[in-house]
Order: structure tokens, then sequence, then C-alpha cells
């Protein structure tokens, strides 16, 4: 049995332009991978300051990419946010999300923290905010600098019943 299918001139290449479109977007978020355009996300969610480091410096956005290698989608969700971000750049006067300076990264992130969770870049802001939550702050060096010896959990806090120093 065969089957036949009617697709029009203009729908196959309407249907071949969308497709090239988006190939070109994975393209240009592999190329900013390889300026560190994932790393800079990262680092903008989770910065450095005088006491902390920076997400990349404990190698986050590395942990992130090899979990979203074993979860479905989520390689080519880490593409389509950086593809999207990349795309944002330009309107701030820069090529790339990366090559853009700290208040750059950060209205491009609100734009995507604001943006509903069932688009891509809202989606990807919630997943790189959570999992990146659970990368940095399994780090020792991430929760020392918060005066805590060890991770609070699951000793706890056993001195609640103590007012806090002021």
């Amino acid at each position: 049995m065969v089957y036949r299918m009617n697709v029009s001139r203009r729908r196959f290449v309407a249907a071949s332009g969308g497709a090239l479109v988006f190939s070109k977007k994975i393209e240009a978020a592999a190329v900013s991978e390889q300026h560190g355009g994932f790393a800079a996300w990262m680092d903008t969610l989770y910065p450095a300051d005088n006491i902390s480091p920076a997400a990349s410096d404990l190698g986050v956005h590395l942990q992130i990419k090899e979990k979203a290698v074993s979860v479905r989608n989520y390689t080519e969700l880490l593409k389509r946010g950086m593809a999207w971000a990349d795309a944002e750049a330009p309107a701030l006067g820069a090529k790339s999300f990366a090559d853009l300076d700290e208040s750059g990264r950060e209205k491009i992130v609100s734009t995507a923290e604001a943006m509903e969770e069932t688009s891509v870049p809202g989606l990807f802001f919630f997943h790189t905010l959570r999992d990146g939550a659970h990368f940095y702050y399994g780090h020792r060096e991430s929760w020392t600098v918060v005066g805590f010896p060890r991770p609070p959990q699951p000793v706890g806090f056993p001195d609640f019943a103590v007012p806090p120093v002021e």
C-alpha cells in the first residue's frame, strides 16, 4: 500500500524555511556555547560577589549540560533557550548574550523570568534556575560563605531557638 500526501510547493517551502530558520538558531546557540554563552547565563543567575564564586567557577553550567543528556528534550531546551537569549542581545547592542554587560544580561534573564513557563524562554529560565540552585548549593564553596560549617540538612539548625546575632 502506498500513501501519497498532497503537499503544495508553497507549503513545502514554508515548512522547509521554518526548519532552516530553526536550524540556524540552533547553530547560533552552538556558537554562543563555544564563546561561553551558557556559562554567562548561569553566572547571571548565580553571580560571584566578594565572598561567593560564580556558577561557572564551580562548573554548574557543565553539570547542567551533563544532566541534560539523560533528560528527554533538555539538551534541545538548552540550545533553544540560548538561541533565544542570543537573538535578544542585538537589541541591547551586542552580538550574543555572552557579549553583553551585566545589566544587559540581567534584562534578558528578567524577560525570560517574566514569560510563561510554556514558552521556551520561560521554561529555559525555570529549569536552569532550579537545576542551577541544586548544583550551585551542592558545592561546599557556595554554602561555607554563609557561615555554615556543613550543609544545613540533614542535621538541621540545632540553634533554632537562639535569637540571631545582630
